[in-house]
């Protein structure tokens, strides 16, 4: 079964954590959160009508109706002079004009600002950011891309862009971009506290740089210790523990600037957790922990580090211990992360402590929801998952985790209604998240799956072949290939059934639906 929600739930606890796990790899970690763009949409109204409390402002939005741009800046700059938290004239002005679609008289406006105040970014990086607050990303990009070309000594919009690249993916891309901001920040000669500032997120993308490499060498060591290659994974691990410290060297300078950073205190502890440095590590963690509360628990952050190594009796013993009530066992995160690490290990029961556990904190939170029908799910009790699933969707009805769930209960359930319900769940998240990377393959799989149970082993075939053309049969769960077990033996292809079941079965890796492939894998030699 697929798990995308309670993953995501979870991660908002822990999202250092998460990208250390190859099953939960975030694209970046840029806690600056420069320009994220999300799809193409139309210019919507900011915030800046809110402000008309001003009579000032109000003023100037009079005057602007009336196309008097000269007196609308005039009556912002007497605004600014009487009330100190407003922006400066020509940047609100600039807002303004964005609002009423004068894009032209915007961006004048904000190389206006620039050349004003020398802690403002140039005119088209301000530009880019009123673009992204309205979600239309080809236009953030266009102006970025002019800030370089008009402004190249400037090292923002190369830190930007660099910052977009790691959440594509493109880490070389990122790589060169943030060490080009890093050079020009060298000699920058502009205010004070915008260098600092663009000094921290280029630290803080340079070291999610980093780390994305040795994420890459570790997963390569493990994938060698687990096919025998001993020597190939030691020369991995060594260079995974390289670029761990170079992940270091970026955070330690980082927070030179900025000490008191809890996001890169913990990301500190992670990274020298994985030089080997694990008792160093924990006291890392707890003041990273007494800077941001809401960061998850030390202990259950050791916790999952050790599962990641392949020391899982060492995680258990400090999960066991994030439980305690003295170390926050009952604080609803660690509950959630808890549960989640239980269901990765294939401890049900364990699981099923840590969503009623959850419940009891916050029977309405989405998370707990989410784990106690997820833990249902694998204890085969469908109408049980079928009502955390229906209240979660209920709450966030547009979601893909609680719809995609919902559809996988439903199936399973003796009620032709039911299952039509889920066929109807399932085609409408392919539908809404093809494009999607990280919910198209389960989107296919549940719907491929829904079909199969409603009597159609043809249609199943045909969506999850198509699945796995798409993906080459990478990164497929270990239950999507049970799904097209089942329906190749259904179909008469009792070889090809075998061979999937064999290698699906090698893994070592819990997945829901093991026991009714190892079951069906015996049909299989009948």
């Amino acid at each position: 079964m697929t798990l995308p929600l309670i993953r995501r739930i979870v991660a908002l606890a822990v999202v250092a954590i998460l990208a250390i796990s190859s099953d939960r790899q975030l694209a970046a970690q840029v806690t600056a959160d420069p320009i994220a763009p999300a799809a193409d949409a139309p210019v919507s109204e900011g915030s800046a009508a809110q402000e008309t409390k001003y009579p000032e402002v109000q003023q100037a939005i009079d005057l602007l109706r009336k196309q008097d741009r000269d007196g609308a800046l005039a009556k912002l700059k007497e605004a600014k002079e009487k009330y100190d938290e407003l922006p400066y004239a020509e940047a609100f002005l600039a807002r303004l004009l964005f609002q009423m679609r004068d894009f032209n008289g915007a961006l004048d406006m904000l190389k206006q600002a620039a050349a004003a105040h020398s802690d403002l970014p140039p005119g088209n990086v301000a530009m880019a950011g009123l673009f992204a607050q309205a979600r239309s990303s080809s236009a953030v990009r266009t102006f970025l891309e002019r800030a370089v070309a008009e402004t190249p000594g400037d090292p923002e919009a190369y830190a930007i862009l660099g910052a977009m690249a790691l959440r594509a993916g493109q880490t070389t891309e990122a790589q060169l971009l943030l060490s080009k901001a890093e050079t020009l920040l060298a000699n920058f000669s502009g205010d004070d506290e915008r260098k600092k500032t663009l000094q921290k997120r280029v630290l803080d993308g340079l070291a999610a740089v980093a780390q994305t490499r040795a994420r890459v060498f570790d997963s390569q060591a493990k994938s060698d210790r687990n096919a025998s290659r001993d020597e190939e994974a030691k020369q991995a691990r060594a260079k995974a523990k390289e670029f761990w410290t170079t992940t270091k060297e970026y955070l330690d300078a980082w927070l030179k600037l900025d000490a008191k950073n809890a996001a890169a205190m913990q990301r500190l502890g992670i990274a020298m957790f994985q030089m080997d440095l694990a008792k160093e590590a924990f006291p890392q963690l707890e003041a990273a922990k007494k800077e941001n509360d809401k960061l998850l628990t030390p202990s259950a952050t050791m916790a999952l580090l050790y599962e990641q190594a392949g020391a899982h009796d060492q995680a258990k013993q400090w999960m066991d211990y994030a439980l305690k009530p003295e170390q926050g066992g009952n604080d609803l995160n660690t509950r959630l992360t808890a549960g989640q690490w239980a269901i990765d290990t294939g401890d049900i029961v364990f699981a099923k402590e840590q969503a009623d556990a959850a419940l009891a904190i916050d029977d309405e939170h989405l998370g707990s929801m989410m784990l106690a029908g997820v833990v249902a799910l694998w204890q085969s009790d469908f109408s049980g998952a079928e009502r955390y699933f229906k209240l979660a969707m209920l709450k966030e009805p547009n979601r893909f985790g609680p719809k995609n769930n919902l559809a996988l209960a439903l199936c399973e359930q003796d009620d032709n209604a039911k299952k039509k319900l889920a066929r109807d769940y399932a085609a409408k998240n392919a539908q809404d998240f093809q494009q999607n990377g990280q919910y198209a393959a389960n989107a296919l799989s549940t719907y491929g799956w829904v079909l199969y149970k409603l009597g159609g082993a043809k249609e199943a075939d045909k969506v999850l072949r198509q699945l796995i053309s798409k993906t080459g049969g990478q990164g497929i769960s270990s239950d999507t290939w049970y799904y097209f077990a089942q329906v190749a033996f259904d179909l008469g292809r009792k070889d090809e059934a075998k061979r999937v079941l064999e290698s699906v079965l090698k893994r070592k890796t819990p997945f829901s639906r093991r026991k009714d492939a190892e079951a069906l894998l015996i049909k299989t030699a009948q």
